[in-house]
């Protein structure tokens, strides 16, 4: 179990606390008390990923019962920026499987290219 307090994680295992060298184990976070029910978060196994409007994603990661990491998530392939709100189109001239046809697209913008599953602009 996690307690988040005013910029401070502490760890729980076993119904208590978990202590290093008789004091509470903690690590340092971005997080104020007035944030803290604000913290959106994923969890897969002993990696969590915390989400904020006024900080930058975090990935807190447990390698031990006292080894915690906190540390800022750098995006490779997103997330993309704010989806686009102009009146761009993509029209298709055929929407059955298997048939070839004509893909229009209507923008100012150049379509750059299509890498790894996904349409960059």
């Amino acid at each position: 179990m996690l307690e988040f307090g005013n910029q401070y994680i502490r760890f729980y295992k076993d119904n208590g606390q978990i202590l290093s060298s008789g004091s509470a184990y903690e690590i340092s976070s971005p997080y104020l008390e007035a944030e803290l029910f604000d913290i959106k978060y994923a969890q897969s196994a002993d990696v969590m990923y915390l989400c904020h409007p006024n900080h930058p994603v975090k990935k807190l990661a447990r390698t031990g019962h006292t080894s915690w990491t906190l540390t800022s998530v750098d995006f490779q392939n997103g997330p993309f920026m704010d989806h686009n709100i102009e009146t761009t189109t993509i029209t298709a001239s055929h929407t059955n499987a298997g048939q070839t046809g004509t893909l229009t697209y209507h923008q100012l913008l150049e379509l750059i290219l299509i890498k790894d599953g996904y349409l960059l602009m």
